[in-house]
């Protein structure tokens, strides 16, 4: 496997593991005696802090297209330099911050809160360099890795590290985190030097906002609504009815399971409405005895629930963050919302105590909240280009369109595909000269432009009959025709047309046809 994919994928691991380890701990185990507020606000502030750089040579092709390259690269080893730098200063603080003193628990904040600074650099890295149809896989596995190191640390709750042991070990996690993300820039190619690669097929740029906007109301309310029950669910895990940790040596195989099936399957509402359904049975664990087999699957599902939405929601942000101005916090976007969420609600009810009838009364009207905004889940992945888009030709006119050609009949307006309004950014149309002009035929078999056609295939990586059915696909051919034209049964063209769905990340055929017309 390639340094470039490799780096940034361990130091994502290595960061979830700095979080899963302090956060976990200082809320419901006693392996950290700081207070759990300022340090977990001070992570969002870190995070937020270098979410908000902006860096040309890293997020804009035509700017590092319009240097040498020799010249783009030295802003990137300044910022790996700094990455190393604070990581550095982060994980000596932090090894010299054990003990219950003020001073000590100073020192974690500060340690805390440049701790968060490489998150938008590694998922800037992870998702540049990871294949589009494991996106999800790797983000799964980098959350499972991260399971895995708490499991070893917190399994065993009768002897649990001392705090020297445990501070030295989240101080060289940060160190190592913060290298694993200069590293990962350091070894990254200039902007000009790389093919582009987009994640979606192109669409109105001010659409691509609407999406976001849609989606990070929605995620607000998911994770209110999650951080309640997580409250709740809290405050019974005490040292004469602890929490079994056990369960996490069965979840952690689920996070790199439920990426795979958003790899494959796609982002769809229904997946993120199961996430809530799954958050909700929580309460349920107050009545149950641990004993029984149902509180543990209930726990099990409650945890599933929580981060497969953090998936979902992390991979969707991430298809449109190469559009946005800063790339670096549209990325870590559900990452803020999550824990600030949490935050707010912990501060609430330390403060106000509420009781029994307003905790429900509360959780009623955001339910009812998230039923009414999750009529928009669909439209606005339907933007996103998860679901059939809205700014497509129609099936019968894509073909010749694609062609250079004018519809056989009056194509719908923009107005009729852009229900919320036109934008300049429409897609591209082909403009070369229509060759019915001259009486030659178009053959379904031939590509538009058979230049596009052989990069786009060596772009995705498709066998030679995936390439035959591709061709057939931008022809406009139906699933008997091809069956009938490759002399192969029509499950197996079905396969085929999956297959070629996957790889290039597209939910229907009029979305591969369309991120075809966009390939540079």
């Amino acid at each position: 496997m390639r340094r470039e994919f490799l780096l940034p994928l361990a130091g994502t691991a290595l960061f979830f593991t700095f979080e899963y380890v302090c956060y976990a701990a200082g809320r419901a185990f006693a392996g950290l005696s700081h207070p759990f507020a300022p340090l977990l606000a001070a992570n969002i502030v870190g995070v937020l802090a270098a979410s908000l750089l902006r860096v040309p040579d890293l997020d804009d092709p035509a700017h590092a297209a319009a240097h040498d390259p020799a010249d783009a690269r030295r802003p990137l080893r300044r910022i790996a330099f700094g990455l190393i730098a604070v990581s550095g200063l982060g994980g000596t603080l932090c090894i010299l911050s054990p003990g219950s003193g003020d001073m000590a628990s100073a020192l974690f904040t500060a340690s805390a809160l440049l701790a968060g600074v490489p998150l938008p650099f590694l998922f800037r890295m992870l998702f540049a360099n990871v294949p589009a149809q494991h996106l999800g896989l790797s983000l799964g596995s980098c959350l499972a890795a991260a399971e895995m190191v708490w499991i070893f640390l917190h399994v065993d709750q009768s002897n649990p590290l001392d705090s020297s042991t445990l501070h030295a070990f989240l101080g060289v996690v940060q160190i190592l985190t913060g290298i694993a993300a200069a590293a990962a820039l350091m070894g990254r190619r200039a902007a000009a030097q790389r093919p582009p690669r987009r994640l979606l097929p192109p669409c109105p740029k001010r659409l691509a906002m609407q999406t976001l906007a849609y989606l990070a109301v929605i995620a607000s309310v998911f994770f209110l609504l999650d951080s309640i029950i997580d409250l709740i669910f809290y405050r019974y895990d005490s040292a004469t009815q602890p929490i079994p940790r056990g369960i996490s040596l069965y979840v952690w195989m689920a996070y790199p399971i439920l990426g795979r099936l958003l790899d494959r399957y796609g982002a769809g509402a229904g997946f993120f409405l199961a996430c809530l359904g799954l958050c909700i049975v929580s309460p349920a664990l107050t009545v149950l005895s641990q004993s029984s087999p149902m509180y543990w699957l209930i726990f099990g599902l409650d945890i599933l629930g929580r981060h497969g939405a953090f998936l979902f929601l992390t991979l969707v942000f991430a298809r449109h963050a190469d559009r946005m101005w800063l790339p670096g916090l549209v990325l870590c976007t559900p990452y803020l919302l999550q824990h600030a969420a949490y935050l707010i609600m912990w501060f609430f009810f330390n403060a106000f105590h509420p009781g029994s009838a307003f905790i429900i009364l509360i959780s009623s009207f955001l339910c009812a909240s998230f039923s009414l905004l999750s009529s928009r889940v669909r439209y606005a992945l339907s933007l996103a280009g998860r679901a059939p888009a809205l700014a497509l030709p129609l099936p019968e006119t894509a073909p010749r369109m694609m062609t250079g050609q004018p519809p056989a009949t009056e194509p719908p307006t923009e107005a009729e595909l852009l229900p919320t309004g036109t934008d300049a950014e429409l897609l591209p149309r082909e403009t070369a000269p229509a060759r019915g002009a001259t009486g030659a035929t178009q053959d379904p078999g031939e590509a538009p432009c058979n230049g596009k056609k052989t990069g786009f295939v060596q772009k995705y990586g498709l066998s030679s009959r995936e390439t035959e059915v591709l061709a057939h696909i931008l022809g406009g051919m139906s699933t008997t025709a091809m069956a009938e034209a490759l002399h192969i049964s029509e499950s197996t063209v079905k396969t085929h047309v999956k297959n070629i769905l996957r790889k290039t990340d597209t939910a229907s055929r009029n979305v591969l046809m369309a991120l075809y017309m966009g390939e540079e």
